[in-house]
């Protein structure tokens, strides 16, 4: 089955689906979750969910433009990314989903550069065996200095902040074998989940894979 025809299906059921959402909430039959609260650093925040979920409504988006980004990107580069972009503002607009807002405009800026003249410099084999560990690496040192980066960390809704925390409460094992609690506290980041949930070993072990199969995908060519 070809990569195409998936997510052309995957977008005709997601379309079809969210439709049927929409009109559930007109008629009355399911209800828009309406939620407002102050986060820990003291912003007020208002959300809607569009009768999906506060963080469904989010993922199920983000798996719509990846599927239809599939279907589209062979398009002229400026209106693949202005359609995508219109998508994901739009149900930003309406529900003030953050997180999942910042990894769609991800997407965007990530296929604008693989369409420019950097394609070669920045979409090659050096650059991806060092990727998770730069990410990793940021992450933490944006976690232990929160308080200088107050618009970065409304920008991933405090996911910064979360990371302060854990480190300041985790120990030495905890650090080197990993600590199950750490489910207790949202981080949307999956370097940092596998660093603290199973620890710098695993973390390591993890990594190694990652090299040995970003070498082989690189075999040929040095760059995508």
């Amino acid at each position: 089955i070809e990569i195409k025809k998936i997510a052309l299906y995957n977008c005709i059921c997601a379309f079809i689906l969210f439709l049927i959402i929409q009109i559930l909430l007109y008629v009355g039959i399911l209800e828009n979750e309406h939620v407002v609260y102050t986060t820990d650093i003291g912003l007020v925040r208002e959300r809607n969910d569009m009768g999906i979920g506060l963080n469904r409504i989010g993922l199920f988006v983000s798996a719509f433009i990846m599927n239809l980004y599939i279907l589209i990107a062979h398009l002229r580069k400026f209106w693949v990314a202005a359609l995508l972009f219109s998508i994901a503002f739009v149900i930003f607009y309406y529900t003030n989903s953050q997180t999942s807002f910042v990894g769609e405009m991800t997407l965007i800026l990530a296929f604008l550069i693989y369409e420019s003249r950097w394609r070669k410099i920045l979409f090659n084999k050096t650059v991806f065996i060092y990727l998770p560990l730069l990410f990793t690496v940021l992450s933490l040192g944006l976690g232990i200095a929160v308080d200088r980066f107050p618009i970065l960390n409304l920008l991933t809704s405090n996911r910064l902040y979360f990371t302060n925390i854990y480190l300041h409460s985790a120990g030495i094992s905890d650090l080197l074998v990993g600590n199950a609690t750490f489910n207790s506290i949202t981080i949307d980041n999956i370097y940092i989940r596998l660093l603290f949930e199973g620890g710098i070993l695993f973390y390591l072990f993890f990594y190694y894979i990652y090299y040995k199969a970003i070498r082989n995908l690189f075999e040929k060519d040095g760059y995508l």
